[in-house]
């Protein structure tokens, strides 16, 4: 009695007609082997058998789910390395066609037989045609894995320096800032008509950079990959009668800062990111602004619009 324990090694090529099986197995006394079983598929052994009586064979159907005839069964102590002890052969027939140089190696060595067992012949290897192909197509699948690979792992800390930018950077909600990202982008939309429908602000998109009591230096992220810059700066603290009348709303609603935005321009987002990939992963939050405002953007001219903006309060 003996049953199946471990790892199977060898091969079945339906195409070629041939199969080579490792098993191993192991008795009820506990004595390890590995049963090595060779096959053919049985279109092979009908053609072998038409090419002896002189007949025209008939055209194979080959295909995974040919039937399989049993021509040689052995089994081998997977210690034989150690005692020196030769394969016992329980079954065995003429082989109609030799085996794939791939199949499981038989000759002797130091290496343990359950490892010669999962393991082709290398001299059978070396001698195949198809084994500077498998090295070329081995070659090329490594190199592809490690391209992926390193593309992956490099998109991947873009993105984390990226969160990390925004999450340090990221401005606070104020009537100011606010009123100031419209109205840059009102003034987009004013000088670029043609280009304001690229132009458009992501929705829920934060304001990052920095800001002062007197200054805003700010970042927003628009739909067409890219970022809209502006700064601005406050020039007064009550606005003048002229812009109260222009802007007010409602007698409940009174101007509380004036600021005047002083710079709009454009940047891809990929510039951004690959100044920052350039950054350790822990750098802080100068770092991480000195790196973003470096980015060569394309500045926006608008002209003699009004660049002021009123922050209104209750």
């Amino acid at each position: 009695m003996a049953s199946t324990s471990g790892v199977l090694g060898g091969y079945t090529d339906p195409i070629g007609g041939t199969a080579c099986i490792t098993i191993p197995v192991v008795s009820q006394g506990g004595v390890r082997a590995i049963a090595r079983v060779e096959a053919e598929a049985e279109w092979l052994v009908q053609r072998a058998q038409a090419e002896a009586r002189g007949e025209e064979p008939a055209a194979p159907t080959k295909g995974e789910t040919c039937r399989w005839l049993l021509r040689h069964l052995e089994i081998e102590r997977a210690d034989t390395h150690a005692t020196g002890e030769t394969p016992t052969v329980l079954y065995s027939l003429p082989p109609n066609a030799p085996l794939s140089p791939w199949a499981p190696s038989r000759s002797p060595s130091a290496s343990p037989r359950w490892l010669r067992a999962l393991l082709p012949e290398p001299q059978g290897v070396v001698q195949s045609e198809l084994t500077p192909r498998l090295i070329l197509v081995g070659a090329c699948t490594v190199a592809l894995h490690a391209i992926v690979f390193g593309v992956l792992h490099k998109k991947m800390l873009n993105e984390k320096m990226l969160r990390r930018a925004e999450t340090m950077l990221t401005l606070p909600e104020t009537p100011a800032h606010t009123a100031l990202a419209t109205r840059a982008m009102e003034l987009v939309a004013e000088v670029a008509p043609d280009g304001a429908k690229k132009m458009v602000r992501h929705a829920g998109a934060p304001l990052y950079g920095h800001a002062t009591s007197a200054r805003v230096m700010a970042f927003t992220s628009l739909t067409n990959q890219q970022e809209l810059f502006f700064s601005a700066e406050r020039s007064a603290t009550q606005a003048s009668s002229r812009v109260r009348s222009q802007h007010a709303r409602s007698p409940q609603q009174r101007p509380g800062e004036e600021w005047t935005l002083t710079q709009l321009s454009v940047g891809f987002s990929s510039a951004f990111a690959k100044r920052l990939e350039r950054l350790p992963a822990d750098a802080d939050e100068t770092a991480l602004l000195e790196a973003v405002l470096s980015v060569q953007t394309r500045p926006i001219d608008v002209g003699l619009l009004d660049r002021r903006v009123s922050v209104y309060v209750q």
